[in-house]
Protein backbone atom coordinates (compact mmCIF):
# COMPACT_ATOMS: atom_id res chain seq x y z
CA UNK A 1 0.00 0.00 0.00
CA UNK A 2 1.23 3.48 -0.89
CA UNK A 3 1.77 5.99 1.92
CA UNK A 4 2.80 9.33 0.49
CA UNK A 5 5.46 7.72 -1.69
CA UNK A 6 6.48 5.14 0.93
CA UNK A 7 4.94 1.69 0.60
CA UNK A 8 4.11 -0.75 3.37
CA UNK A 9 2.57 -4.19 3.53
CA UNK A 10 -0.86 -5.03 4.92
CA UNK A 11 -1.80 -8.58 5.87
CA UNK A 12 -5.32 -9.79 6.65
CA UNK A 13 -5.04 -12.07 9.67
CA UNK A 14 -8.71 -12.96 10.10
CA UNK A 15 -12.10 -12.13 8.62
CA UNK A 16 -15.30 -13.16 10.37
CA UNK A 17 -18.99 -12.33 10.15
CA UNK A 18 -20.35 -10.65 13.27
CA UNK A 19 -24.12 -10.77 13.76
CA UNK A 20 -26.38 -9.19 16.35
CA UNK A 21 -26.73 -11.17 19.53
CA UNK A 22 -30.09 -12.66 20.44
CA UNK A 23 -32.87 -11.74 20.49
CA UNK A 24 -33.46 -10.17 17.07
CA UNK A 25 -36.49 -9.97 14.79
CA UNK A 26 -36.58 -10.24 10.99
CA UNK A 27 -38.36 -7.15 9.61
CA UNK A 28 -38.30 -4.49 6.88
CA UNK A 29 -37.52 -0.80 7.39
CA UNK A 30 -38.65 1.66 4.68
CA UNK A 31 -36.56 4.59 3.53
CA UNK A 32 -37.65 8.14 4.21
CA UNK A 33 -37.61 10.89 1.58
CA UNK A 34 -34.29 12.06 2.99
CA UNK A 35 -32.71 8.60 2.67
CA UNK A 36 -33.68 8.57 -1.01
CA UNK A 37 -31.59 11.69 -1.62
CA UNK A 38 -28.34 9.91 -0.83
CA UNK A 39 -26.44 8.06 -3.59
CA UNK A 40 -24.98 4.59 -2.94
CA UNK A 41 -21.59 5.24 -1.36
CA UNK A 42 -19.93 4.54 1.97
CA UNK A 43 -18.84 6.94 4.69
CA UNK A 44 -16.48 6.16 7.50
CA UNK A 45 -14.58 7.17 10.58
CA UNK A 46 -11.10 6.08 11.60
CA UNK A 47 -9.63 6.10 15.11
CA UNK A 48 -5.88 5.88 15.79
CA UNK A 49 -4.49 4.72 19.14
CA UNK A 50 -1.05 4.43 20.65
CA UNK A 51 0.10 1.13 22.10
CA UNK A 52 -2.45 0.12 24.80
CA UNK A 53 -1.11 0.17 28.32
CA UNK A 54 -2.83 -3.13 29.09
CA UNK A 55 -4.40 -6.01 27.21
CA UNK A 56 -3.00 -7.98 24.28
CA UNK A 57 -4.10 -7.36 20.69
CA UNK A 58 -6.10 -10.65 20.51
CA UNK A 59 -7.91 -9.74 23.73
CA UNK A 60 -8.78 -6.30 22.37
CA UNK A 61 -10.04 -7.79 19.10
CA UNK A 62 -12.26 -10.30 20.91
CA UNK A 63 -13.65 -7.55 23.14
CA UNK A 64 -14.47 -5.41 20.11
CA UNK A 65 -16.22 -8.29 18.34
CA UNK A 66 -18.33 -9.11 21.39
CA UNK A 67 -19.36 -5.47 21.93
CA UNK A 68 -20.05 -5.06 18.20
CA UNK A 69 -22.51 -7.96 18.37
CA UNK A 70 -24.34 -6.25 21.23
CA UNK A 71 -24.33 -2.89 19.42
CA UNK A 72 -25.81 -4.45 16.26
CA UNK A 73 -28.72 -5.77 18.32
CA UNK A 74 -29.47 -2.14 19.14
CA UNK A 75 -28.97 -1.05 15.49
CA UNK A 76 -30.50 -3.87 13.37
CA UNK A 77 -30.40 -1.97 10.03
CA UNK A 78 -26.58 -2.10 10.11
CA UNK A 79 -26.68 -5.90 10.33
CA UNK A 80 -29.11 -6.12 7.41
CA UNK A 81 -29.03 -5.29 3.73
CA UNK A 82 -30.84 -3.19 1.14
CA UNK A 83 -33.16 -5.41 -0.89
CA UNK A 84 -36.29 -5.26 -3.02
CA UNK A 85 -39.41 -5.68 -0.89
CA UNK A 86 -41.97 -7.14 -3.27
CA UNK A 87 -44.85 -6.56 -0.87
CA UNK A 88 -44.07 -2.83 -0.65
CA UNK A 89 -42.96 -2.47 -4.27
CA UNK A 90 -39.72 -0.68 -3.43
CA UNK A 91 -36.21 -1.11 -2.07
CA UNK A 92 -36.09 -1.19 1.72
CA UNK A 93 -33.67 -2.15 4.48
CA UNK A 94 -34.11 -5.84 5.26
CA UNK A 95 -33.17 -6.25 8.91
CA UNK A 96 -32.33 -9.94 8.55
CA UNK A 97 -29.21 -10.04 10.75
CA UNK A 98 -26.92 -11.16 7.96
CA UNK A 99 -24.11 -9.53 9.95
CA UNK A 100 -21.11 -7.39 9.05
CA UNK A 101 -17.57 -8.29 8.09
CA UNK A 102 -15.06 -7.81 10.88
CA UNK A 103 -11.49 -7.81 9.60
CA UNK A 104 -8.30 -8.17 11.63
CA UNK A 105 -5.24 -6.70 9.91
CA UNK A 106 -1.54 -6.29 10.58
CA UNK A 107 0.34 -3.42 8.87
CA UNK A 108 4.11 -3.07 8.60
CA UNK A 109 4.11 0.66 9.37
CA UNK A 110 4.27 2.87 12.44
CA UNK A 111 1.59 5.35 13.43
CA UNK A 112 3.91 8.33 12.92
CA UNK A 113 4.63 7.17 9.36
CA UNK A 114 1.03 7.22 8.17
CA UNK A 115 0.12 9.93 5.69
CA UNK A 116 -2.96 11.34 7.44
CA UNK A 117 -3.08 14.28 5.02
CA UNK A 118 -4.46 12.02 2.30
CA UNK A 119 -7.20 9.79 3.77
CA UNK A 120 -7.59 7.93 0.45
CA UNK A 121 -4.27 6.22 1.18
CA UNK A 122 -5.66 4.73 4.41
CA UNK A 123 -8.16 2.17 3.18
CA UNK A 124 -10.72 0.79 5.61
CA UNK A 125 -13.18 -2.06 5.13
CA UNK A 126 -16.58 -2.38 6.82
CA UNK A 127 -15.31 -2.99 10.38
CA UNK A 128 -11.55 -3.22 10.57
CA UNK A 129 -9.02 -3.37 13.38
CA UNK A 130 -5.37 -2.92 12.37
CA UNK A 131 -2.28 -3.58 14.47
CA UNK A 132 0.66 -1.35 13.53
CA UNK A 133 4.38 -2.09 13.78
CA UNK A 134 4.63 0.20 16.82
CA UNK A 135 1.78 -1.87 18.39
CA UNK A 136 -0.59 1.04 17.96
CA UNK A 137 -4.13 0.20 16.86
CA UNK A 138 -6.38 1.62 14.14
CA UNK A 139 -10.15 1.07 14.29
CA UNK A 140 -12.05 1.77 11.07
CA UNK A 141 -15.81 1.90 10.57
CA UNK A 142 -17.36 2.10 7.09
CA UNK A 143 -21.14 2.41 6.71
CA UNK A 144 -23.61 2.74 3.83
CA UNK A 145 -24.64 6.39 3.51
CA UNK A 146 -28.08 5.35 2.24
CA UNK A 147 -28.75 4.02 5.74
CA UNK A 148 -26.93 6.56 7.93
CA UNK A 149 -25.82 10.17 7.92
CA UNK A 150 -22.92 11.45 10.04
CA UNK A 151 -25.15 12.00 13.06
CA UNK A 152 -26.56 8.46 12.94
CA UNK A 153 -23.15 6.91 12.30
CA UNK A 154 -21.87 8.69 15.40
CA UNK A 155 -24.79 7.32 17.43
CA UNK A 156 -23.78 3.79 16.47
CA UNK A 157 -20.05 4.31 17.05
CA UNK A 158 -20.73 5.89 20.44
CA UNK A 159 -22.94 2.94 21.43
CA UNK A 160 -20.30 0.45 20.28
CA UNK A 161 -17.62 2.30 22.24
CA UNK A 162 -19.84 2.42 25.34
CA UNK A 163 -20.49 -1.30 25.18
CA UNK A 164 -16.78 -1.98 24.71
CA UNK A 165 -16.19 -0.20 28.01
CA UNK A 166 -19.18 -1.92 29.68
CA UNK A 167 -21.19 1.31 29.76
CA UNK A 168 -24.90 1.48 28.94
CA UNK A 169 -25.43 3.63 25.81
CA UNK A 170 -26.90 7.01 26.70
CA UNK A 171 -29.10 7.18 23.58
CA UNK A 172 -31.51 4.56 22.26
CA UNK A 173 -32.07 4.94 18.49
CA UNK A 174 -35.51 5.51 17.03
CA UNK A 175 -36.48 3.86 13.73
CA UNK A 176 -39.94 5.40 13.62
CA UNK A 177 -40.79 6.66 10.14
CA UNK A 178 -44.27 8.14 10.63
CA UNK A 179 -43.11 11.61 11.69
CA UNK A 180 -41.04 11.92 8.50
CA UNK A 181 -43.77 10.69 6.13
CA UNK A 182 -44.67 13.02 3.21
CA UNK A 183 -47.79 15.06 3.92
CA UNK A 184 -48.78 15.38 0.24
CA UNK A 185 -49.76 19.07 0.01
CA UNK A 186 -51.41 20.31 -3.18
CA UNK A 187 -48.62 22.86 -3.63
CA UNK A 188 -45.06 23.14 -2.38
CA UNK A 189 -42.47 25.87 -2.24
CA UNK A 190 -40.71 26.59 -5.57
CA UNK A 191 -37.52 26.91 -3.49
CA UNK A 192 -37.28 23.11 -3.74
CA UNK A 193 -36.27 23.53 -7.38
CA UNK A 194 -33.31 25.66 -6.25
CA UNK A 195 -31.92 22.82 -4.11
CA UNK A 196 -32.99 19.56 -5.78
CA UNK A 197 -33.00 18.34 -9.37
CA UNK A 198 -34.36 15.12 -10.94
CA UNK A 199 -31.64 12.54 -11.51
CA UNK A 200 -30.89 11.88 -15.17
CA UNK A 201 -28.88 8.66 -15.70
CA UNK A 202 -25.74 9.08 -17.85
CA UNK A 203 -26.21 8.08 -21.47
CA UNK A 204 -23.01 6.03 -21.35
CA UNK A 205 -22.42 4.98 -17.71
CA UNK A 206 -19.72 2.41 -18.51
CA UNK A 207 -17.69 4.70 -20.78
CA UNK A 208 -18.17 2.28 -23.67
CA UNK A 209 -17.03 3.45 -27.11
CA UNK A 210 -15.96 6.88 -25.87
CA UNK A 211 -13.58 8.86 -28.03
CA UNK A 212 -10.13 9.72 -26.67
CA UNK A 213 -11.18 13.34 -26.08
CA UNK A 214 -14.34 12.22 -24.26
CA UNK A 215 -12.31 9.84 -22.06
CA UNK A 216 -9.92 12.66 -21.12
CA UNK A 217 -12.86 14.92 -20.29
CA UNK A 218 -14.46 12.18 -18.18
CA UNK A 219 -11.21 11.64 -16.27
CA UNK A 220 -11.28 15.28 -15.16
CA UNK A 221 -14.24 14.58 -12.90
CA UNK A 222 -12.43 13.25 -9.86
CA UNK A 223 -13.09 13.29 -6.14
CA UNK A 224 -10.24 14.52 -3.94
CA UNK A 225 -10.20 14.07 -0.14
CA UNK A 226 -7.75 16.00 2.01
CA UNK A 227 -7.34 16.51 5.76
CA UNK A 228 -5.96 19.81 7.07
CA UNK A 229 -5.03 20.86 10.58
CA UNK A 230 -6.24 24.38 11.34
CA UNK A 231 -5.57 26.03 14.68
CA UNK A 232 -8.49 27.40 16.64
CA UNK A 233 -6.95 30.89 16.65
CA UNK A 234 -6.92 30.93 12.87
CA UNK A 235 -10.56 29.86 12.70
CA UNK A 236 -11.53 32.62 15.13
CA UNK A 237 -9.69 35.15 12.97
CA UNK A 238 -11.54 33.96 9.86
CA UNK A 239 -14.80 34.15 11.80
CA UNK A 240 -14.07 37.75 12.81
CA UNK A 241 -13.22 38.76 9.23
CA UNK A 242 -16.39 37.14 7.89
CA UNK A 243 -18.65 38.83 10.45
CA UNK A 244 -19.81 42.33 9.65
CA UNK A 245 -22.55 44.82 10.49
CA UNK A 246 -23.21 43.04 13.77
CA UNK A 247 -23.94 39.71 12.02
CA UNK A 248 -21.82 36.95 13.50
CA UNK A 249 -20.91 34.13 11.12
CA UNK A 250 -20.29 30.58 12.26
CA UNK A 251 -16.84 28.98 11.99
CA UNK A 252 -18.17 26.69 9.26
CA UNK A 253 -19.46 29.61 7.17
CA UNK A 254 -16.26 31.60 7.71
CA UNK A 255 -13.95 28.73 6.76
CA UNK A 256 -16.11 27.68 3.81
CA UNK A 257 -16.14 31.23 2.49
CA UNK A 258 -12.36 31.46 2.74
CA UNK A 259 -11.91 28.11 0.94
CA UNK A 260 -14.48 29.09 -1.68
CA UNK A 261 -12.67 32.35 -2.42
CA UNK A 262 -9.25 30.70 -2.65
CA UNK A 263 -10.48 28.05 -5.09
CA UNK A 264 -12.25 30.69 -7.18
CA UNK A 265 -9.05 32.80 -7.30
CA UNK A 266 -7.00 29.77 -8.36
CA UNK A 267 -9.48 29.19 -11.19
CA UNK A 268 -8.91 32.77 -12.35
CA UNK A 269 -5.14 32.32 -12.23
CA UNK A 270 -5.44 29.18 -14.38
CA UNK A 271 -7.42 31.07 -17.01
CA UNK A 272 -10.92 29.86 -16.10
CA UNK A 273 -12.33 33.40 -15.98
CA UNK A 274 -15.92 32.53 -16.75
CA UNK A 275 -16.11 29.34 -14.70
CA UNK A 276 -18.16 29.25 -11.51
CA UNK A 277 -17.30 27.28 -8.41
CA UNK A 278 -20.10 25.64 -6.42
CA UNK A 279 -20.04 25.35 -2.66
CA UNK A 280 -22.33 22.71 -1.15
CA UNK A 281 -22.97 22.70 2.60
CA UNK A 282 -24.30 19.62 4.33
CA UNK A 283 -26.79 20.62 7.01
CA UNK A 284 -28.44 18.35 9.58
CA UNK A 285 -32.18 18.94 9.67
CA UNK A 286 -33.15 17.33 12.97
CA UNK A 287 -33.39 20.60 14.85
CA UNK A 288 -35.10 22.38 11.97
CA UNK A 289 -37.80 19.75 11.58
CA UNK A 290 -38.90 20.00 15.20
CA UNK A 291 -38.71 23.74 15.80
CA UNK A 292 -41.83 24.91 17.61
CA UNK A 293 -43.32 21.40 17.83
CA UNK A 294 -42.58 20.63 21.45
CA UNK A 295 -40.13 18.65 23.54
CA UNK A 296 -41.52 15.25 22.50
CA UNK A 297 -40.78 15.90 18.82
CA UNK A 298 -37.33 17.22 19.71
CA UNK A 299 -36.45 14.00 21.54
CA UNK A 300 -37.78 11.87 18.68
CA UNK A 301 -35.71 13.75 16.11
CA UNK A 302 -32.61 13.72 18.31
CA UNK A 303 -32.72 9.91 18.42
CA UNK A 304 -33.80 9.37 14.80
CA UNK A 305 -31.58 6.88 12.97
CA UNK A 306 -31.24 7.55 9.26
CA UNK A 307 -30.60 10.47 6.95
CA UNK A 308 -31.98 13.88 7.90
CA UNK A 309 -29.81 16.17 5.85
CA UNK A 310 -29.83 18.32 2.78
CA UNK A 311 -27.23 20.24 0.82
CA UNK A 312 -27.98 23.87 -0.05
CA UNK A 313 -25.44 25.41 -2.36
CA UNK A 314 -24.16 28.63 -3.85
CA UNK A 315 -22.49 29.22 -7.22
CA UNK A 316 -20.12 32.17 -7.68
CA UNK A 317 -17.00 33.11 -9.57
CA UNK A 318 -13.95 34.73 -7.97
CA UNK A 319 -15.41 38.27 -8.01
CA UNK A 320 -18.60 37.34 -6.20
CA UNK A 321 -17.60 34.74 -3.61
CA UNK A 322 -18.94 36.06 -0.31
CA UNK A 323 -19.32 35.03 3.29
CA UNK A 324 -22.74 33.43 3.20
CA UNK A 325 -23.50 30.22 1.32
CA UNK A 326 -27.26 30.05 1.78
CA UNK A 327 -29.61 31.80 4.15
CA UNK A 328 -30.98 29.62 6.93
CA UNK A 329 -34.61 30.49 6.20
CA UNK A 330 -34.16 29.80 2.49
CA UNK A 331 -32.71 26.39 3.27
CA UNK A 332 -35.33 25.56 5.88
CA UNK A 333 -38.29 26.24 3.60
CA UNK A 334 -36.84 24.10 0.82
CA UNK A 335 -35.87 21.36 3.27
CA UNK A 336 -39.32 21.19 4.86
CA UNK A 337 -40.94 21.43 1.45
CA UNK A 338 -39.05 18.41 0.19
CA UNK A 339 -40.12 16.32 3.16
CA UNK A 340 -43.74 17.29 2.53
CA UNK A 341 -43.49 16.46 -1.15
CA UNK A 342 -45.79 13.54 -1.80
CA UNK A 343 -47.34 11.75 -4.73
CA UNK A 344 -44.15 11.70 -6.78
CA UNK A 345 -43.51 8.73 -9.10
CA UNK A 346 -41.55 5.95 -7.40
CA UNK A 347 -39.06 5.96 -10.27
CA UNK A 348 -38.16 9.59 -9.66
CA UNK A 349 -34.78 10.11 -8.03
CA UNK A 350 -33.47 13.51 -6.92
CA UNK A 351 -29.95 14.89 -6.98
CA UNK A 352 -28.48 17.73 -4.98
CA UNK A 353 -28.51 20.51 -7.55
CA UNK A 354 -25.13 21.81 -6.43
CA UNK A 355 -23.46 18.71 -7.90
CA UNK A 356 -25.17 19.02 -11.29
CA UNK A 357 -23.64 20.57 -14.40
CA UNK A 358 -20.60 22.10 -12.67
CA UNK A 359 -17.11 20.73 -12.76
CA UNK A 360 -15.67 22.42 -9.65
CA UNK A 361 -17.55 21.72 -6.42
CA UNK A 362 -16.51 22.13 -2.78
CA UNK A 363 -18.40 20.08 -0.20
CA UNK A 364 -18.23 21.53 3.30
CA UNK A 365 -19.42 19.61 6.36
CA UNK A 366 -19.28 20.36 10.06
CA UNK A 367 -19.42 17.75 12.78
CA UNK A 368 -19.28 20.15 15.71
CA UNK A 369 -22.88 19.47 16.75
CA UNK A 370 -22.45 15.68 16.71
CA UNK A 371 -22.54 14.06 20.13
CA UNK A 372 -19.01 13.10 21.07
CA UNK A 373 -17.53 10.92 23.78
CA UNK A 374 -14.14 12.53 23.41
CA UNK A 375 -11.00 10.90 21.99
CA UNK A 376 -11.14 7.98 24.45
CA UNK A 377 -14.08 6.26 22.76
CA UNK A 378 -12.93 2.66 23.05
CA UNK A 379 -10.30 2.83 25.79
CA UNK A 380 -9.98 5.51 28.43
CA UNK A 381 -6.78 7.52 28.02
CA UNK A 382 -5.44 5.51 25.08
CA UNK A 383 -6.45 7.60 22.07
CA UNK A 384 -3.79 9.48 20.16
CA UNK A 385 -5.48 10.69 16.98
CA UNK A 386 -9.09 10.62 15.88
CA UNK A 387 -10.25 11.27 12.33
CA UNK A 388 -13.89 11.92 11.50
CA UNK A 389 -14.29 12.92 7.87
CA UNK A 390 -17.41 14.94 8.76
CA UNK A 391 -15.53 17.35 11.06
CA UNK A 392 -13.52 20.48 10.45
Amino acid sequence: MDNGGNSFTVKVVDKVLVSAEEPWKDHWLPFTNFDLLVPPFDVGSTFFYKKPSHGSFPTIVNTLKASLSRALSLYPPLAGQIEWNGAAGENQIHCNNQGVDFIEVVADVELKELNLYNPDEISVDIMQVTKLKCEGIVIGVMLDHRIVDGYSANMFIAAWADMTRSITPSMIPSFERSYLAPRSPTVYSPLIDNVFAPFVPPSNPDNINLSEEEEEEDDEYILVNRIYYIKGEQLKKLQLLASENGCRRSKLVAFTSFLWREVALSMEESGQYNEACNVVVTVDGRRRLCEGEGEKKEKLMASHFGNVLSMPYGSKNHSHSGSRVLADGHYQRAFLGYNRLGGRPKATTFNIKGFCRWRDVILSVSGTKIRDHGPDRFWVGQADIRIMPCSI
